[in-house]
């Protein structure tokens, strides 16, 4: 991942097939601006767990952060 892409990953704490570990490696490899949401409520498919409506959330506000910042929604609308 390139110095200028921001990386945002959510990762349950209690999953049972991907380990924190796995979340943790992954992040010590990016260098540009970073974000680890660890869910504290969720298992393995945090799109339809517990905390499914905060995955939602978090999601909708880091892609449109993105295209704010690269002018993409300007060329959408």
């Amino acid at each position: 991942v390139s110095e200028e892409e921001q990386t945002r990953r959510l990762h349950a704490r209690e999953d049972d097939v991907a380990s924190m570990g796995n979340a943790e490696l992954v992040m010590s490899r990016v260098s540009g601006p970073k974000e680890l949401v660890v869910l504290e409520d969720s298992y393995h498919m945090i799109t339809i767990d517990r905390e499914r409506r905060d995955v939602i959330r978090r999601s909708a506000r880091f892609f449109t952060e993105i295209g704010e910042r690269t002018g993409v929604l300007k060329a959408v609308a």
